[in-house]
């Protein structure tokens, strides 16, 4: 059967873009929220704005397998509703062999931590970097042999009924949260207290997910300390309304610098301190952000943010430094603002880039040089990468393929409509899995855009 290709022709954006957008869901915290509704006895309700994305399915799928079950269904409002059937802290899953959640270290590390202590036998396929974070606290435990495979690591966890796992410690870099959470899931069943220390503070929405279950986690500094619950019905089911995701900040962001004038607020989104900080970076950028506080959501703060380029960014920006925690919460959501720092005037470093799409995968960086220097952006690599603002000068016309990486299909929009000629873009069908109604978005602030199969 012939594939079809989407191609996405973008003209240039010759007046501002202008208005106020929702955007979609924060995927991190719907894993969490998943992932908390496994440990309690009942159905969880989970409100959505859409269908969830692929690393939610991912999980779905594979707790499927398990045998704890979910439906998703369209709701009222126009979006969707999710209910999870847990089955309590304790209880046994069934066992379906292998699960293969390699290319998905968020969804790999919430299962170990789901099911590592629990009674029975479970197997796990995943990425050398999960199977070593995980073996780190859970192999002298007890609780975990590694198979080491050419493809993949098959991680088995293996427990006793009536036993509980012992407490234990761990340090983390911080650089990925999956790593923390997997430790604090496994420690709701240990029978003394889990303590994680973090070099770097990641994402905390597990944290404030447990601390709505009431589960008696505290936080002292860099140091998170969690007294295990003797109850295994300790957390009962709950019902969550949608956040916006703090990572679609970063595209709109691009979006307002790259284009004189543009406004753009973007509205009921995540501003979890914890997350990437771009309304930051904007400013360090020489555009202007604004943060209007919206108040909590299950424990999640919410509110609205307005980028804007008035000012203009050729004006503002004189060079930049980004690296340590600041760098590794922004994740991928540096790109994005590589093509704003582009249309500035400086040399703008970005010396720690730590992927988080696709697996991780570092060979990202590489892709995205090259990307921008098709656009006529003066850019090196190694490590990270460093751009030279150009000021006003516009982008050249692109007609490049994105491989199938949402991301790339994303930047090489904002990047054309920085142009001052059509561009066309390759393959974008990806474009759904990084930012659903990524082009229906740009174009109700104005953008010219337009798909075509080829």
């Amino acid at each position: 059967m012939t594939r079809v290709i989407q191609q996405l022709c973008v003209e240039p954006s010759a007046a501002p873009l202008v208005g106020r957008v929702p955007v979609f869901d924060d995927q991190a915290i719907l894993l969490v929220r998943i992932a908390l509704g496994v440990l309690c006895r009942g159905r969880t309700r989970i409100d959505l704005s859409q269908a969830p994305g692929p690393a939610a399915q991912v999980l779905l799928r594979a707790l499927s397998l398990l045998g704890v079950q979910s439906e998703c269904r369209p709701a009222p409002d126009g979006g969707q509703e999710l209910d999870v059937h847990g089955k309590g802290l304790l209880a046994e899953l069934e066992n379906p062999g292998v699960l293969d959640v390699r290319g998905a270290r968020e969804v790999a590390g919430l299962l170990v931590g789901l099911l590592a202590g629990r009674t029975g036998e479970y197997e796990l396929l995943v990425d050398e970097g999960v199977a070593d974070a995980m073996a780190s606290f859970l192999l002298p435990l007890g609780a975990l042999t590694v198979v080491r495979e050419i493809d993949g690591h098959r991680l088995c966890l293996r427990w006793q009924e009536g036993a509980r796992i012992p407490g234990f410690e761990i340090n983390s870099s911080g650089y990925f949260g999956w790593h923390k959470q997997a430790a604090l899931l496994v420690g709701l069943r240990a029978r003394g207290e889990t303590r994680v220390f973090e070099e770097a503070t990641s994402s905390d929405h597990l944290e404030r997910a447990l601390a709505r279950a009431r589960a008696p986690l505290e936080r002292m500094g860099s140091l998170l300390v969690l007294h295990p619950p003797r109850d295994p019905d300790a957390f009962a089911p709950d019902h969550f309304s949608p956040i916006g995701s703090a990572a679609a900040l970063g595209y709109l962001a691009a979006a307002a610098l790259s284009i004189p004038k543009s406004r753009i607020e973007v509205r009921g989104v995540s501003t979890n301190p914890s997350g990437p900080d771009v309304a930051t970076m904007v400013h360090l950028l020489g555009g202007g952000a604004l943060v209007r506080p919206g108040g909590d959501v299950q424990g999640e703060p919410v509110g609205d943010v307005t980028f804007f380029g008035e000012l203009g960014l050729a004006d503002g920006a004189r060079g930049l430094v980004v690296a340590g925690e600041g760098a590794v919460r922004l994740g991928d959501a540096c790109f994005p603002l590589l093509v704003a720092a582009a249309r500035g005037r400086g040399r703008f470093e970005f010396p720690e880039i730590v992927p988080q799409g696709r697996g991780g995968d570092p060979r990202i960086v590489e892709r995205l040089v090259g990307y921008l220097r098709s656009g006529g952006i003066s850019v090196s690599s190694g490590p990270g990468v460093t751009v030279v603002g150009q000021g006003s000068v516009p982008v050249r016309p692109l007609r490049v393929t994105t491989g199938g990486d949402g991301r790339l299909a994303a930047l090489g929009t904002l990047m054309a409509m920085a142009s001052t000629e059509p561009s066309v873009i390759d393959d974008v069908d990806c474009l759904r899995d990084e930012f659903p109604r990524f082009v229906g978005t740009l174009r109700a602030l104005g953008a010219k855009l337009e798909t075509r199969a080829v």
